[in-house]
């Protein structure tokens, strides 16, 4: 791996889970609300296979040059803390949960859990963590022809785009071999979901996606109040961010982990947008963070 201080042509990377699909829940309209410059936020509800969700989603336009996107962290890889506290820590204006985590044993009985994140996280062009083996990760299956290398990132070149971490420092994208700059693991790439995308488990989640070629990125998190509770499928999820203009599509950690958090104009602190599912945050390991001058 090249040493921190390379320039990084990706300032941000997110190991994801890429969501794949085409299929469309029908939305309900909804007014968005600027968040900050570059940044606006809308709620709507969605049908599910289990029954309605409510949708929690930021846009956030990367062709803005007030915007900034980075990896928000505790500061140390198996440290972990709400996401508005991230948020708040780091002057956020928005944020979602980041990557799926060592929370118990239940995967790999006798391995002790240690709250760190499975995928690989760069923040601000530094390395923090390498990915676990595929075989030793926690979460749900990923799709098959996909691994713990798969990344989210926007580079410097402000375009959000879906690649993969390899030993050398470099991600490897459509459009070339990127210096390595930040990171997570994936399910929907050019507007195709990728093949065994689960169509009945439905849960609480939370999901990214890109749009417009690389120049808009979408942060989204499923409600758990009780009534919205039973989520979305992993197809739907696809199928949704599909509808709301994405290209390319990823799972982030769900359950309750899922978290979506913005600040008012004006605010001193960030509220917390969606019902985390356990009633109240869950400590986590990393989220993404969005950042703007005014």
């Amino acid at each position: 791996m090249r040493s921190p201080g390379t320039r990084a042509a990706a300032a941000f990377l997110l190991a994801c889970c890429a969501l794949l699909g085409r299929a469309t829940p029908g939305t309900a309209d909804a007014t968005w609300t600027t968040v900050a410059p570059g940044v606006t936020y809308r709620a709507f509800d969605v049908p599910g296979l289990k029954g309605p969700a409510r949708v929690h989603l930021v846009a956030v336009d990367l062709r803005d040059p007030r915007v900034t996107v980075d990896l928000l962290t505790p500061g140390a890889v198996a440290a972990r803390a709400p996401l508005s506290a991230l948020a708040d820590a780091r002057g956020a204006v928005a944020g979602v949960n980041g990557d799926f985590f060592h929370l118990t044993e239940t995967q790999h009985p006798g391995v002790e859990a240690t709250g760190a994140p499975v995928g690989p996280a760069i923040a601000t062009g530094h390395a923090l963590k390498a990915a676990v083996p595929t075989g030793q990760r926690f979460g749900p299956a990923l799709p098959p022809g996909t691994d713990t290398r798969e990344v989210l990132g926007v580079g410097v070149d402000r375009r959000a785009r879906l690649g993969r971490l390899t030993l050398d420092g470099t991600v490897s994208t459509p459009d070339g071999r990127l210096p390595l700059g930040g990171l997570d693991h994936p399910v929907l790439r050019a507007g195709t979901p990728l093949p065994g995308l689960d169509p009945r488990t439905a849960t609480v989640r939370s999901a990214a996606g890109v749009a417009d070629g690389g120049r808009r990125l979408l942060l989204l998190a499923l409600d758990g109040a009780p009534a919205y509770r039973t989520g979305l499928t992993v197809a739907e999820v696809a199928a949704l961010l599909d509808q709301v203009g994405a290209e390319d599509g990823f799972s982030l950690d769900g359950g309750g982990s899922s978290t979506l958090v913005t600040r008012d104009p004006g605010a001193a602190s960030v509220t917390v947008r969606n019902h985390p599912s356990g009633g109240a945050e869950r400590p986590v390991p990393n989220a993404v963070g969005i950042f703007s001058r005014r």
